[in-house]
């Protein structure tokens, strides 16, 4: 037996809806969030997943002297990137009107906020992998262990733990997600150095099962 258990809040935007996908590749049954077109827990056939959130800690928020227009990091003034988005606002009447958004960027990540002369920057795991939904479809499709295992590798989903279990017997607990590799140092030490040694470049992939085995 699997049980499903998120720990979310029955509300706002944490409201799950139960469904059921039927297609030529697909018959799976679960849930989902509301506006999300897969299903993020579910089983079919052959077996099943459930999810709940996991401990890694994905993040880091970074304090960076401002200079020149710029920013200081590893003793060098530096340029920030700027992205103009335009945003579209509705209005009482209905209307849209829109509404222009600079995104300033270092090399850490965007720019939250400033004070006191200093931006704060935020470097965030998984920002590069854009395909969640897509991974969470090929997880229902899945027929076996094998096949569900290589959707697990692409590490869409890296905050969440993966619990699984299929007709064959076969039982997993996976941590699931990517952490990044810090050398050393505390929390006042991430947050407020701003040279090339605090920039953590490499993640760890936690894909190793903490369980796996298949019932007697």
């Amino acid at each position: 037996m699997l049980l499903a258990n998120p720990h979310l809040p029955w509300s706002d935007l944490y409201l799950w809806y139960e469904a059921q996908l039927i297609a030529p590749e697909i018959n799976a049954y679960g849930a989902t969030l509301v506006g999300f077109p897969v299903l993020t827990i579910a089983f079919n056939d052959n077996l099943g997943w459930t999810h709940t959130v996991n401990t890694h800690d994905g993040w880091d928020a970074y304090e960076l002297p401002l200079a020149n227009e710029g920013y200081r990091f590893d003793g060098k003034i530096r340029n920030f990137d700027r992205e103009e988005k335009v945003l579209k606002v509705k209005e009482k009447n209905g209307n849209l009107r829109s509404e222009s958004l600079v995104v300033r960027r270092s090399v850490h990540g965007p720019i939250l906020t400033e004070k006191q002369g200093k931006a704060i920057a935020l470097r965030v795991v998984g920002l590069d992998k854009p395909a969640a939904l897509q991974q969470w479809w090929d997880m229902a499709r899945s027929k076996n262990f094998s096949e569900f295992e290589t959707a697990l590798k692409r590490l869409e989903i890296p905050m969440f733990t993966v619990m699984y279990a299929d007709r064959e017997g076969h039982i997993m607990h996976l941590f699931n997600g990517q952490v990044p590799i810090r050398k050393k140092g505390d929390f006042k030490y991430w947050c407020c150095n701003s040279f090339l040694a605090s920039l953590w470049p490499w993640l760890l992939s936690k894909l190793t099962a903490e369980f796996g085995q298949k019932s007697r």
